[in-house]
């Protein structure tokens, strides 16, 4: 932050040196404005973060004077910083000259570095010096209790891996499954229903889930045949139990698609259930959280054109929950930049992210804000994808939610979008920002 503010007080000075085109200095002051929001991003401390933003908009202090009431970087801070970033004077007429795109890319510089997609932990990826925002995937427990995704091989605690074997570590649980596998495979509903929720509640463990064990014992096959059953609740409990499984590491995620599951998931966000709807979007929502390939192996079997469909149907009949895992579903499935996932499929998604940005619920709209800045934080065509479906306005009066939660994913959309051509950026100044930031 304090290298950026740097920057800007420099930018700052010379711009108020200008003379000539007032037009041209307001939009280089408006990028400037931009930056500065998107730098206080990157404080750890909320309160601070607070602090300069507040006094940058309702104090009408110059960059100068915020620079000044800021506390000093720690020395390890700007050793590792400093050269990297360094502000290199320059005339009035070359700033004169420089686009809002130069702006933002010096901004890139310093951005958080995107790895993959979480929701309650995250793998961070190693060569950034940034933690990634929130978690891809997640165990269903309750809402409130997150599980880490691991994203490195299987080791002693979880299972481990002895010539690409899944070994279990876990020995009473393994004995326990094989007992309720022999119920499972029995013609009682109601034995079937209570192995099945016994099943479920050992893989919703917050520590150390017996997710090998229970891939060891061949449960994931049967629980995947019992996601054909005409109730609907073993239905759910099979699903939900796939789910916990899908949570774990990459090993035990590659082991449940292995078993051909995921077209059924797919089939599943039509079930007339919405608690299956939910509990299928959660699986596929970890599955899409496991990396490029399974995200977009679920791309190539038609998710994100069947979810769209199903949720014309049913968007305003669902639940708060509902709405909530699929947001987040959604944001897994346009994560990512190694490689990006394709354009139509981003497209094809917009109208229904355009829907849900109208919520009021703060989790939803957080998770559709990120969305829309994966899809920005790319080419110029998935920039302008976004800003024809209109939704500059809404993200420009979302920076001013009351929830910080809304308002930081809100400003990284705009953030990426004016790092599109200068119409695109236009956009972005035309649906009010100059007036939000004050």
């Amino acid at each position: 932050l304090i290298v950026e503010l740097k920057m800007a007080a420099a930018i700052e000075e010379q711009l108020n040196a200008l003379e000539g085109d007032q037009e041209r200095n307001v939009k280089e002051l408006a990028a400037l404005q931009m930056r500065i929001l998107n730098a206080t991003l990157m404080l750890n401390d909320y309160e601070l973060e607070q602090s300069a933003s507040n006094k940058l908009n309702h104090e009408s202090l110059s960059v100068k004077e915020l620079l000044d009431t800021l506390p000093s970087p720690s020395q390890d801070a700007k050793s590792d910083r400093r050269d990297k970033y360094k502000f290199t004077s320059r005339t009035p007429a070359m700033l004169h000259e420089q686009n809002l795109e130069s702006f933002a890319k010096r901004l890139d510089q310093l951005r958080i570095t995107e790895h993959s997609r979480p929701r309650f932990s995250h793998a961070v990826d190693e060569s950034s010096e940034l933690a990634v925002r929130q978690p891809m995937t997640r165990n269903r427990q309750s809402r409130d209790r997150p599980v880490t995704k691991a994203s490195v091989p299987l080791t002693k605690g979880h299972g481990w891996l002895e010539g690409g074997r899944i070994i279990p570590d876990q020995p009473e649980k393994l004995e326990l499954y094989m007992e309720l596998k022999e119920k499972l495979e029995s013609k009682d509903n109601a034995l079937i229903k209570a192995a099945i929720t016994e099943i479920r509640k050992s893989l919703s463990v917050e520590q150390n889930p017996p997710n090998s064990e229970a891939i060891q014992a061949g449960l994931v096959p049967l629980l995947a045949e019992f996601l054909h059953h005409e109730d609907h609740v073993i239905v759910f409990e099979a699903c939900w139990a796939l789910t916990n499984v899908a949570s774990g590491t990459n090993e035990h995620t590659q082991a449940l698609i292995a078993t051909g599951v995921v077209p059924v998931f797919i089939q599943l966000l039509s079930h007339k259930s919405e608690n299956v709807f939910e509990q299928a979007g959660w699986a596929l929502g970890n599955i899409a959280g496991d990396g490029p390939a399974p995200r977009d192996m679920l791309l190539s079997l038609g998710i994100m054109q069947h979810l769209v469909e199903v949720m014309n149907q049913r968007h305003a009949s669902l639940g708060t929950s509902a709405l909530r895992n699929t947001a987040w579903l959604v944001s897994n499935l346009v994560r990512g930049k190694d490689p990006r996932p394709a354009l139509h499929h981003m497209q094809t998604a917009l109208p229904m992210m355009v829907q849900m940005l109208y919520q009021d619920d703060a989790e939803v709209l957080t998770d559709v804000c990120w969305s829309l800045s994966y899809i920005c934080d790319g080419p110029s065509e998935q920039i302008q994808a976004v800003v024809e479906h209109g939704c500059a306005p809404r993200l420009v009066e979302l920076v001013m939610h009351d929830s910080h939660v809304v308002a930081n994913p809100a400003l990284r959309a705009l953030g990426n979008i004016v790092t599109g051509d200068d119409i695109q950026t236009q956009l972005v100044l035309d649906a009010g920002f100059l007036a939000v930031c004050g």
